[in-house]
C-alpha cells in the first residue's frame, strides 16, 4: 500500500506536535520562534497544510533534531501504530517536562538515553 500525500502530511504534523509537546512549547511559542501564527502551527499539526522544506529546517533548529526525525516511522507497516505510540511518547515527555526536581529529571533523561543505545 502506497501512502497518500495527505497521510504523509498528517504524519509529519504529528511529529511536529510531538516535538512541540516534548519541549513544553505552546503553539504560540513555537509560532513566534519560526515567524508564523499559532493557527498555522495548528494547521501543520493536523496535516491540513503541508510543511515546506524550509519550515522543516527551521523546526529542526528549534528542536535540535535532524530533518529525518519528521519522517521516521513513515513506512506502511508502522503507520497504523504510529498514532497510539505517539500518544504514549507524548504523555511520557509531558510528564518528564513537568518534573520539578532537576536531579530526578536529569536521571530520567540519562536512563532514556542509555536505553536508546541498546
Amino acid at each position: 500500500m502506497k501512502l497518500t500525500p495527505e497521510e504523509i502530511d498528517r504524519h509529519v504534523g504529528a511529529k511536529l506536535r510531538f516535538l512541540r509537546d516534548a519541549y513544553g512549547l505552546s503553539q504560540s511559542d513555537l509560532a513566534s520562534k519560526v515567524g508564523l501564527t499559532f493557527q498555522q502551527i495548528q494547521k501543520y499539526e493536523h496535516g491540513k497544510n503541508r510543511i515546506s522544506a524550509s519550515k522543516i529546517w527551521q523546526f529542526c533548529g528549534v528542536f535540535d533534531v535532524p530533518p529525518n526525525e519528521f519522517f521516521d516511522g513513515l513506512d506502511d507497516d508502522m503507520l497504523a501504530n504510529q498514532v497510539s505510540i505517539s500518544r504514549k511518547v507524548t504523555e511520557t515527555a509531558q510528564r518528564l517536562h513537568q518534573l520539578e526536581n532537576a536531579d530526578i529529571k536529569d536521571s530520567m533523561l540519562e536512563l532514556i538515553q542509555t536505553l536508546q543505545m541498546r
